[in-house]
């Protein structure tokens, strides 16, 4: 047709892109995410004309991913103006917007159609007669929830993982934009729609932000009763924030010694959190760094201590979805010693086929990456991985992105504790492994056999 006509995301008032414009054939030619920089001394201008300049700053691009959705066809773009902290994009944003590129290409593909097809579905904006899965793909980029009910005329298995795929890596691209935003609210400078000289949700005063997690950034806070507590306040759309609240209301009935307490969960002015008891420690994280590996029996009982935890997270029907050493705390202070584990904001009704997904790329099970649901063996998976992560502070499956784990995860490629500490009791290295086990059926069934596996070594 000539143009790239808007079909997802904000369309309203968005120009179409003419296809005769030399920055997409540099997009297409390169096959990555190409930045805009119309700075006086950019490369830019001196291979466009400065029409084409004019044009890419009226419609406010700054960074242009090609989808190619057959071959070397370029068929659709995905175009984004400045981010939310006005940082750069990162080689890491550019990964996960190359994943969700290529997921998209993949549902755009008429199954069995020539390329005409394809050219036609893209074009479609407003036929109701689509493909249901490219239908799906777009709410998502909309950043709407996909109500499983919708996707049931979506019968092929690939179509569904595609499906599945790209609703992670969407998830997984918010976490990396909650990560710059928080960032930038270290300065103390609040985020909308806290105003006033010192930000307040609701009945609590934000003193000061002390970290992010995959839902929501973290706040030192004082409730009325001149109590210093931790507030963590949600970023997600209305259906997702539903779930989060009445989960969070769950997670404030859960009684463990090592699980952070959630005092309660609400919405003051649009924005939904929850506030818990404020723990001052260190992480597994920082310990890791400061420490070097951990030894073996230090390590199971960590190990002990996390699965009794984990247990009364699942013994509440909920699975956690995030467990990493960031999310573990070393507490100081009165209760010197005591390990807590953190960020149950990520908390999901594991009965629930709507609740939303996070997770953490180097932590997750393989069938998460690939789009399956969190599930009592996945958080096994995670723990399994943190426990590997303190014997040798590597990771059992590396890699520098998303795509990179998952491919390293379709290949069966991995690292063993045994090659990386071969003096370990085999007992105890054969326990890590089968929680790191590929298939979900083959880890232990629950957080407390996993602990009874777990054996202290007396000789």
């Amino acid at each position: 047709n000539g143009e790239f006509s808007p079909c997802a995301g904000t369309v309203a008032d968005v120009e179409p892109w003419p296809s005769t414009l030399n920055v997409l054939s540099f997009v297409s030619a390169v096959k990555r995410p190409l930045e805009i920089d119309a700075s006086a001394k950019s490369w830019l201008r001196r291979h466009v004309s400065e029409s084409e300049i004019e044009f890419l700053v009226r419609v406010g691009a700054r960074l242009v991913v090609p989808v190619f959705s057959r071959g070397d066809s370029l068929n659709a773009l995905i175009v984004l103006g400045t981010k939310k902290s006005d940082e750069p994009f990162s080689t890491e944003d550019k990964n996960l917007l190359m994943g969700i590129a290529e997921t998209l290409g993949d549902a755009t593909v008429a199954r069995d159609g020539p390329p005409d097809q394809v050219d036609d579905a893209l074009g479609a904006a407003e036929d109701d007669t689509r493909d249901p899965l490219w239908l799906a793909a777009e709410a998502l980029v909309r950043g709407h929830s996909i109500d499983p009910s919708s996707t049931l005329t979506i019968v092929s298995d690939d179509d569904r993982r595609r499906l599945r795929e790209l609703e992670f890596l969407i998830e997984a691209s918010a976490v990396e934009q909650a990560d710059a935003e928080a960032r930038r609210n270290r300065s103390n400078t609040p985020t909308a729609p806290l105003t006033g000289e010192r930000p307040r949700w609701g009945s609590f005063e934000l003193i000061e932000c002390i970290g992010t997690g995959s839902v929501g950034t973290v706040w030192r806070s004082r409730d009325t009763l001149d109590r210093d507590v931790a507030v963590k306040l949600l970023r997600s759309d209305r259906s997702h924030r539903d779930h989060l609240l009445s989960e969070g209301k769950r997670l404030a009935k859960i009684r463990h010694a090592n699980v952070v307490h959630v005092y309660g969960a609400d919405e003051f002015d649009d924005v939904s959190g929850l506030w818990m008891e404020l723990i001052v420690g260190d992480t597994l994280a920082e310990m890791l760094r400061a420490r070097g590996p951990l030894g073996s029996q230090e390590v199971i009982a960590i190990g002990k201590t996390l699965c009794a935890a984990l247990a009364a997270v699942h013994q509440a029907g909920l699975v956690h979805q995030d467990i990493k050493a960031q999310n573990v705390m070393r507490e100081r202070g009165a209760r010197a010693g005591r390990y807590v584990l953190m960020d149950l904001g990520a908390g999901m009704d594991v009965s629930d086929p709507a609740a939303p997904r996070w997770g953490t790329p180097e932590y997750a099970a393989p069938e998460i990456l690939f789009g399956a649901r969190a599930t009592i063996e996945s958080d096994i998976y995670s723990l399994g991985v943190l426990l590997f992560y303190l014997l040798t502070s590597r990771f059992p499956v590396p890699g520098d992105s998303l795509e990179a784990i998952r491919d390293a995860h379709q290949r069966s490629e991995r690292l063993w504790l045994r090659d990386l500490r071969p003096v370990l009791p085999a007992q105890f290295v054969e326990t890590i492994d089968r929680a790191l086990a590929p298939t979900p059926s083959r880890r232990f069934p629950s957080a407390g056999a996993l602990a009874e596996a777990l054996v202290f070594d007396e000789s």
